[in-house]
């Protein structure tokens, strides 16, 4: 009986003792015996070679492009397939080398020709059982050199795609440096647009004094509103088009006019509940009088 398996076992067969192969070729001992010259001779023969096949999964690998597919990863890819390619290459040396012990023992068992009428029917089983190992050796080098030719179409396929991605790095890096001179340039502008900002708020501050000063008539602080809203207006006006770029400074100076106007309308009230209590005054004055 022939056995091909996948870890190191032992090969005994019976009759006489003789060592073969060596440790490349996955054989740890052979040994003969034999019970009667005129027995029936039967043997057992337990051959190591580890001929276990490696499926590809290389189709089903994720080869999509996204924001989270890095160099490091292509290469890593790479690597792995070139030890692969390398496993394959070594495991077809490999079989070469065992194809070629087994021929060297094939031939080996015809030139042995002791005690033929005893042992023909042996050798002829065991010539038998070499012959399909030797074609399971076969077909399995032939696998593996088309295992061989996909790993290549994969490297190859992923090649392709390493370029690609290259090319857009470098697409992008160019997209990046325009828009690095862009910022430049917004910054610049926003830096000699710093003057006029500075300008339009220390206006403002000025319209708070002001605004916290009308305080001693109603109609003073209405008509010194209503100058401060047109006065506004025409700094929005004037600096429409050189702020176009600094909307969230507009945003902001909107914001301190909401709480201009809110802290006038707050004076407003203060003042109306003054005037209230300078009328019941005069009132109760009066009535003194």
């Amino acid at each position: 009986m022939f056995c091909v398996k996948s870890s190191y076992t032992y090969m005994t067969r019976t009759y006489y003792s003789r060592p073969v192969g060596s440790p490349s070729s996955g054989f740890r001992s052979q040994s003969w015996s034999r019970a009667s010259p005129a027995s029936t001779v039967s043997y057992k023969r337990t051959v190591n070679v580890p001929v276990s096949r490696a499926h590809s999964n290389i189709e089903s690998a994720d080869f999509s492009l996204n924001g989270e597919y890095t160099r490091a990863s292509e290469k890593e890819q790479l690597q792995g397939l070139n030890d692969r390619f390398a496993v394959y290459i070594d495991k077809v040396h490999f079989l070469e080398q065992h194809n070629q012990q087994l021929e060297a023992e094939i031939q080996a068992l015809r030139e042995r020709q002791v005690s033929r009428t005893q042992l023909g029917d042996a050798y002829d089983q065991e010539l038998r059982e070499l012959r399909l190992a030797l074609e399971q050796v076969h077909r399995e080098k032939a696998q593996v050199h088309l295992d061989s030719e996909r790993l290549e179409e994969d490297i190859q396929r992923l090649r392709d795609r390493f370029e690609d991605e290259a090319r857009l790095r470098e697409d992008t890096e160019h997209v990046e440096a325009w828009f690095t001179n862009r910022y430049a340039k917004l910054t610049e502008a926003a830096e000699q647009n710093k003057d006029a900002i500075k300008s339009a708020r220390d206006e403002i501050a000025e319209y708070r004094r002001q605004l916290q000063s009308k305080t001693v008539e109603l109609e003073s602080v209405r008509g010194t509103r209503d100058s401060l809203e047109r006065q506004l207006n025409d700094i929005e006006d004037r600096h429409n088009s050189d702020l176009a770029s600094l909307q969230e400074t507009i945003h902001q100076l909107d914001n301190e006019l909401k709480s201009t106007k809110w802290e006038m309308a707050r004076h407003l009230r203060e003042y109306q509940d003054l005037l209230n209590v300078k009328m019941a005054l005069d009132i109760e004055i009066a009535a003194y009088r």
